[in-house]
């Protein structure tokens, strides 16, 4: 078995259009199994948290080198 993890923006119209694609694709088919995790705060404000320190070194590596 593979898992495959994708995290889709439910409020934009591509991952509205993505959701329903899959589950019209997929509704009673065996298999197959869709599991939706919700987020902690905590792990949210850390995955801001990082995101904003790459940038920062992105955006210092490509002004200063």
């Amino acid at each position: 078995m593979k898992t495959i993890r994708i995290n889709i923006n439910e409020t934009t119209k591509a991952g509205k259009t993505f959701l329903a694609m899959i589950d019209t694709f997929l509704k009673g088919k065996k298999g197959v199994e869709i599991i939706e995790e919700e987020k902690s705060k905590e792990e949210i404000i850390e995955e801001l948290s990082n995101s904003a320190k790459r940038n920062i070194t992105k955006k210092y590596l490509k002004e200063y080198l």
